[in-house]
């Protein structure tokens, strides 16, 4: 299935500008000839391409997830691949009204999230799908006009169709220059600080022992979501949106069981609970509104594919741990805001990881907070673990394979899905990680192209903090 758009749906507003603004989200191109729209894409190791007709009045913005597609025959959605979709957006244009001749370009993203060692460079798909790009576009001889592809961080693209301009800026817009003084922050009182986070819904932890073992009962846990408004709605606005990839109108708790099933309403109702814990963090991690929750939710569906694709871990299992891999944040939010500028700067632009900027700046990480919380909340030794040691899985004393997983989801998401948090993390045992969990280097496409259309809309940045976007 093609994922060509024309914009035609209500859109976000570009923070600053009072421009309607669309997301273009990985494999789908959009086109703008008659109703103008701000076009914006997160980049990570994706690549955004750019390309316009200024005299016909005629561009868009395509985002590609891979260079090539990984496997042979023609691909189901040909706009995630270089290769494939890059021409056939091309085409687009041309039938959209533009002339080929006159097409001009710009190409950004492409990082990777640390380097990559010399005999593992197929893990560095942000590279390969930029070459990819620029050779294609020198075959069709389309001009460049700015090529911004590379690095170990992110960015922000937007095509502007009212001046056919396009800026290409830090995924967070309140980074300051190098020059600007950042005070240190206070201490942290860590007991205070967990004192204060309000505790994970008990529903919620009964679920959790629920799909670890089956020891209580479903009508239970369904008579407490039923009590529970805020629960209740929460997975009711879940049920309805593209988290699912269906399109469904559930109106009640009774009517999502018949559509689910108990076990999938239970996995919904338990990241309806985990949306409740995150968000009373701020804007300390967070890139956007709600992005610390829609990591915890996109790493936990990655860790459910990664568990499926290796066999190595029960998939029930690998969500859950997903969902609560970084609850410490919550803990270390509110401290972590009031230096934003400074850890910003030196995990995003320098690239150090997260856990050691934490480390240096407050004294611990999040990894030691959320151990923490996990311990206040009794749970079971290999959920702990994950929380502990999921930016080191070789140090866990449980289960090695399970550690593993979410760690590689952790890094898909940070490399694929950027936008919502900031993170980043070693990459020098990546290789040897998927290994261990079975996965050559090279069959990484292959798992990334099995995850969803449905997962790639799903998570999209809500607005930019500390602006907000009206209408969303």
């Amino acid at each position: 299935m093609e994922s060509l758009i024309r914009t035609q749906r209500k859109g976000a507003y570009s923070a600053g500008s009072g421009k309607p603004a669309q997301h273009v989200p990985a494999g789908n191109a959009v086109i703008v000839d008659f109703d103008k729209k701000m076009l914006v894409a997160h980049l990570g190791s994706c690549v955004g391409v750019a390309l316009c007709d200024r005299a016909a009045d005629v561009g868009g913005l395509l985002h590609l997830l891979l260079p090539e597609p990984p496997h042979s025959g023609p691909p189901d959605m040909p706009y995630r691949y270089a290769a494939t979709g890059l021409p056939l957006f091309i085409e687009a244009l041309d039938k959209a009204g533009a002339d080929k001749n006159r097409l001009e370009a710009w190409v950004a993203g492409g990082a990777f999230p640390g380097p990559a060692t010399g005999q593992d460079m197929e893990l560095n798909i942000g590279g390969r799908n930029g070459q990819a790009v620029q050779e294609i576009l020198l075959k069709h001889k389309v001009l460049l006009r700015q090529l911004e592809a590379g690095g170990y961080f992110g960015c922000r693209m937007t095509l502007d169709p009212w001046k056919w301009g396009v800026s290409i800026d830090p995924l967070w817009s309140g980074v300051p220059g190098t020059k600007d003084p950042i005070e240190r922050p206070e201490p942290i009182d860590v007991d205070k600080a967990i004192q204060q986070v309000r505790p994970i819904p008990q529903v919620a932890l009964k679920i959790i022992k629920m799909l670890r073992d089956d020891r209580i009962g479903f009508d239970e846990i369904a008579g407490e979501i039923r009590k529970d408004q805020t629960i209740a709605a929460t997975l009711l606005k879940l049920c309805n949106s593209a988290f699912l990839g269906r399109n469904w109108h559930v109106d009640s708790v009774d009517h999502a069981l018949v559509i689910l099933g108990e076990k999938h309403l239970l996995r919904i109702a338990f990241s309806a609970a985990s949306e409740m814990f995150f968000s009373q963090a701020g804007g300390g991690y967070a890139l956007s509104m709600g992005g610390l929750y829609q990591h915890a939710l996109g790493t936990a569906l990655v860790a459910e594919e990664l568990a499926k694709f290796t066999g190595k871990c029960k998939p029930d299992t690998a969500y859950t741990a997903g969902l609560l891999h970084d609850i410490g944040k919550v803990v270390l939010d509110q401290a972590v805001s009031r230096r934003k500028p400074f850890f910003y700067r030196t995990i995003q632009m320098i690239g150090r990881p997260m856990i050691e900027v934490e480390y240096q700046e407050l004294g611990l990480r999040h990894t030691d907070t959320g151990d923490m919380l996990a311990t206040r909340w009794g749970l079971h030794e290999n959920l702990r673990d994950v929380i502990k040691h999921h930016h080191e899985p070789e140090q866990t004393q449980h289960d090695l394979f399970l550690v593993h997983i979410i760690n590689i989801a952790d890094f898909i998401m940070i490399c694929f899905k950027v936008g919502l948090e900031m993170d980043s993390m070693k990459t020098d045992k990546l290789a040897r990680r998927l290994r261990k969990v079975g996965i050559a280097p090279s069959s990484l496409p292959h798992l990334l192209d099995k995850l969803s259309e449905a997962f790639f809309n799903a998570f999209l940045p809500q607005s930019s903090l500390p602006h907000a976007f009206p209408g969303q």
